[in-house]
Formats: structure tokens, sequence, C-alpha cells
């Protein structure tokens, strides 16, 4: 049986007061998520502190630091050359000697904060930059150069007093006192990987990769294997069901982990129950298949940090009965190592 692989980034959480001291998972009565947890098999793996770290290990089967700069211009297209350095760009607000990230960015803002950035780059045109924006402010920062800067990284604020950003210092600081503190800032850099050393897990040959994340794009494109970008995460299950036929595939869901960021915990629930309707509602198109979900890292509804923790994950066939024993969410029972958690869900 080929294997559907529902990434939902972010939904592990917090226990939160407004949901009876409970997770948002916990909180959520989705029976078709439900059932699989219960009726298959259901146990918990390592998170990891960023989506593309947790992709990279998944998938290649041990763990491999490449700068989110570099997965994200893979992911997006962006050709990068020798002598190259690209950057992750996301909307923050300078303010009070702290950068604290921006996740509620209105799209008269962005619009405008796009203009900044491009006017503001000429500051540092000895670097040759390159913009590239998606949405919601996020882009990417290409500049010809041998140095890359450490910057300042989401989504915890942190205290820049006294700080320089190095060859970057002028864009940053231009933009921000321009535009009352917002800037689209850089983090993540890196240069062009010339080779790897392994290619990714034996399992995951032929896996095709549906997601709206340039992050979760580029590991795919790391990895040489298939990706389509799709604008959200109804049409990521739309498009991902007509190549079960064929082989296992990973739709990745990114709006779990936007809207904890947001600190929305209610919201967050009425994702994960439509998100639970939608495969309900296919569930004759995914007879004959295995359903499995997995969690790259907490998402914390009430600070919008990331939460380093034990991330559930379960697998077992699609059925067309519902029946819910066992309510998928934060356990630390039957551990797998990330490293093998692909394996162990494909077995």
């Amino acid at each position: 049986m080929s294997t559907l692989i529902v990434l939902l980034d972010g939904a592990a959480d917090d226990r939160i007061e407004e949901l009876g001291n409970r997770t948002p998972l916990e909180a959520t009565d989705k029976r078709f998520i439900d059932s699989v947890a219960s009726s298959g098999r259901f146990g918990c793996t390592d998170a990891r502190g960023y989506t593309h770290l947790f992709m990279l290990e998944f998938i290649g089967g041990r763990a491999l630091n490449v700068p989110r700069g570099v997965i994200e211009a893979m992911g997006y297209g962006v050709p990068l050359e020798e002598g190259e350095v690209a950057y992750r760009l996301s909307p923050a607000k300078l303010h009070d000697g702290k950068v604290a990230w921006e996740y509620q960015m209105m799209c008269e803002d962005e619009a405008k904060l796009r203009l900044l950035a491009k006017k503001h780059s000429k500051s540092i045109s000895s670097l040759h930059p390159q913009l590239f924006f998606y949405c919601q402010g996020k882009g990417i920062l290409k500049v010809r150069s041998d140095r890359v800067e450490e910057l300042p990284a989401p989504p915890t604020p942190v205290s820049i007093k006294g700080r320089e950003f190095g060859e970057l210092t002028p864009f940053i600081q231009e933009m921000g006192s321009y535009n009352g503190g917002l800037v689209v800032m850089p983090w993540g850099g890196g240069k062009l990987i010339k080779k790897r050393d392994r290619g990714p897990l034996p399992s995951s040959k032929g896996m095709v990769l549906f997601s709206k994340s340039p992050s979760v794009l580029g590991v795919a494109s790391y990895f040489g294997l298939e990706n389509h970008e799709v604008s959200n995460y109804a049409e990521g299950l739309k498009r991902s069901l007509p190549h079960l036929a064929g082989g296992n595939v990973l739709w990745h869901i990114e709006e779990t982990d936007d809207i904890s960021h947001k600190r929305m915990p209610s919201k967050k629930v009425e994702m994960l129950l439509d998100v639970d309707r939608l495969l309900s509602s296919n569930k004759k198109k995914l007879q004959g298949h295995k359903v499995a979900f997995v969690i790259d890292h907490g998402t914390s509804s009430l600070s919008g940090e990331h939460l380093i923790m034990k991330v559930p994950f379960a697998v077992g066939p699609a059925i067309t009965r519902e029946r819910a024993g066992k309510r998928f969410c934060e356990i630390e029972e039957d551990f797998v190592p990330l490293p093998g958690l692909l394996d162990a869900i494909l077995q």
C-alpha cells in the first residue's frame, strides 16, 4: 500500500487554559485522524527547531545542517552560483533594542515593505543584491559575497543592543528607520552546496511532495524528489490524492504553524477540524492506502515560539468506519528516533 504522509507543521502545543488546560490536539474531536491513531501505530519522535531540519533528517536518515537560505532558494527556484550567499527574509520589528518577528502582516504593510526593501537594497549595491518575495513578506535575499553573516533567527525575539549586521547593516538599518522599525530581516544565510555525502533514504524513492512552503519544496529539491507548490492545504490534498496510485506522497500543511505564531488557539482547533473533515470526505479515495501523521515541532499558541519536545506520529490503513478510541496528541510512548521514522512509517 502506498502512504499519504501528512506533515502537520507546528501542530503540537502547550496546554491552554481556554481549552480546558488541554492542547489543541487534545481538545479537537478529529474523528478521522484519531481513528488512524486508534487502529494503527501511535508513537512519538524527536522535534527539530525548524521544518527544513526535521525534513532533512526525516528523508535523509541523518542530521543535516543545510542553511535555511540555501534550502529556500532551491525551493523557490533561485539559482545559486559560486561566490553567492542566500538568506531567508522574514518580516520583523526593530524596537527597544530587540528584533521581534512579525506574523500578522497586513496586505498594505506587506506591499509597502517590499517596495522599501527594494529601495534600500541600493545601500548594499556593492554586493549585487537580488530580492525574491513569495508571501506575507517572506522571501529570499541573494548577494555576492565571500562572507555569511550570523544574524538573529525567528521565532523568539532577540536582543540586538549594540549589534551590527556586518555587510547587511545599511540595508537593515535604513529600512527600519524609514518604516517605523518594520523590516524584512535576513537570516539563515548559506552558500552553494557543491556535493552531498549521500542521497535520501531508499524508502523515499518515488515520493512526491506537495507544499506551499519553499522550505519543504527546497528539501525535496535537495534530495532530487518530485515536488509541487500549492496555494493552500486544501489544494495540497486535492493534488496529492491522484499521485497515491503511483507511490508515496507527502502533504505538508504549513497553516497549523502560521496560526500558532499568531497565538490563536481556538483558530488552531478550527483548522485541525477542517483538515480532519477534508480527509474524512475523501475516505473513498484513500481506500487501499495508508495514512500517516507526523509533526515537525511544537509551536506555542501562547507565546508563538517553537517548542522542542517529543512530537506524536501515527500511521495506519485508511478505514471507512471511524472508530476513535485514542486521541492523536502529545505523548511520549513508543519512541522512534527521527532518522528511522520514515522507514517505520513505510515498512
